[in-house]
């Protein structure tokens, strides 16, 4: 592989074409992906807790049957139905991961974020099955 130099621009003089190829979700770490997960179930989480808030505020103040109308549509359409369980598991996922990273900012696990992540992964299976039997059957 040729050396890569640098000018005193900060510009690339020499790169070696296989440098080029960048494949994101391969080319990252462990903690990278664990990192993107993390990122997108809070910013989903945060939209649902808008959503969540300004739903049921409105409802609240224009009513005691405009509130039982959204508890209605909300707790009883299959398609919502299908969202809270997408909400369950950013939940656990979120919170598993942040575990996850107060450990390794503790010191611990930090050279077995593999392992670790898929850990949390397994136990957030584990315990999404086991609140969706509770919750559903």
């Amino acid at each position: 592989m040729p050396e890569v130099k640098i000018t005193k621009d900060h510009r690339l003089v020499d790169v070696d074409p296989q440098v080029l190829k960048v494949d994101v979700l391969r080319r990252h770490s462990v903690g990278m992906k664990a990192w993107l997960v993390h990122r997108i179930s809070g910013v989903g989480l945060l939209l649902y807790l808008l959503a969540h808030i300004g739903t049921m505020g409105t409802a609240m103040f224009m009513g005691e049957d405009a509130f039982q109308g959204v508890f209605q549509v909300l707790f009883h359409n299959p398609v919502f139905l299908f969202f809270d369980l997408i909400i369950l598991a950013g939940v656990i996922i979120h919170s598993l991961n942040g575990i996850r990273l107060v450990l390794m900012d503790m010191g611990y696990f930090v050279k077995r974020q593999k392992e670790l992540f898929a850990l949390i992964c397994c136990l957030a299976v584990g315990i999404f099955i086991w609140l969706f039997t509770r919750a559903f059957l």
